[in-house]
């Protein structure tokens, strides 16, 4: 056995030599990582082939395989829908559709590994690489679990952005209702006055969700926005009942009011144990009944402009 007498002089030696010796097996295991990426994702590799190299991920650490498989964290394929039942199951699917499992299962699995009071800042800096909306999408809602306070800024900004991704904004939405210091909600609520219906139903989900009132209380500008989307979606689709229902539903949850009738009446009983379309129509009746009684005394609590706006 070699002993090495650690003398002053041969201390930055041995420093050198350690911190490079690290670099270089972190250097191999990022490409080891790229190249069973490779294998995984390729089309023209066989099924067992894939499958194996997917399952030597697992003995990787979980930051070099994320960091590799942040290119491949893309949208679905098109033009058909595969819904997984699990890789054995996924065998029959077509190979673009393998392969887009196989990368979503690696990414949670190494997103599962990591530590979960230091993740997150490996997250963060994978959100500032991230290229593709799924990437950003699928970052973001993973920070939600393994937070860290430095992503509240570069969060907000993704969420701020008037020309970005209204997934990728929501998301980001989520996550500082969740865990930011700042007070989002106004900002929140001028995004669900403005746009198209789409998007201030969407803005509305969020922020009728029960995390955020939780912080928040009921706040009569979401009531009125609930309602209004309602009245909306009966004018935009009158032959279509169930826009509204469930519109009416979480309109109802949010402000402590159950609208729907009781499904056992007779005339709610449709074929094969179904409901009839009268119990999602009078679920929306009930709803807007409430809001015929409730209205002004709602708008009583209005900021000013609100107010103006609905009359």
């Amino acid at each position: 056995m070699i002993h090495i007498v650690e003398s002053e002089e041969m201390k930055p030696i041995l420093r050198a030599l350690t911190i490079s010796l690290l670099l270089a097996t972190a250097a191999q295991a990022t490409s080891t990582a790229k190249e069973l990426i490779a294998t995984m994702t390729s089309g023209s590799a066989a099924w067992d082939v894939r499958c194996e190299a997917e399952d030597a991920l697992k003995n990787l650490p979980p930051r070099d395989v994320l960091q590799a498989l942040l290119p491949h964290i893309k949208g679905m394929p098109s033009p058909i829908i595969w819904n997984s039942g699990g890789r054995d199951f996924d065998k029959r699917a077509p190979v673009e559709w393998q392969v887009f499992y196989a990368v979503s299962r690696s990414w949670n699995k190494s997103v599962k590994a990591l530590p979960q009071d230091s993740g997150g800042a490996l997250l963060l800096s994978l959100l500032r690489r991230a290229e593709t909306t799924e990437a950003r999408r699928r970052i973001l809602m993973d920070l939600t679990h393994r937070w860290v306070p430095e992503a509240e800024a570069p969060v907000a900004v993704l969420m701020k952005a008037p020309d970005g991704d209204l997934t990728v904004r929501t998301t980001a939405a989520l996550a500082l209702i969740l865990h930011g210091e700042a007070d989002y909600h106004n900002l929140l609520v001028q995004y669900a006055q403005e746009g198209d219906f789409s998007t201030r139903k969407r803005w509305f989900d969020l922020l009728s969700d029960p995390r955020h009132k939780k912080h928040t209380g009921i706040d009569p500008q979401i009531v009125q926005i609930g309602f209004d989307l309602i009245l909306e979606d009966r004018k935009v689709s009158p032959n279509y009942i169930h826009g509204a229902y469930f519109l009416a539903i979480k309109t109802g949850h949010y402000i402590g009011e159950e609208f729907k009738p009781d499904r056992h009446k007779p005339q709610y009983q449709g074929k094969q144990g179904g409901l009839t379309e009268s119990f999602f129509a009078d679920t929306v009746i009930n709803a807007m009944g409430w809001w015929k009684d409730n209205r002004n005394e709602v708008e009583k609590r209005l900021p000013t402009r609100q107010t103006q706006r609905t009359r």
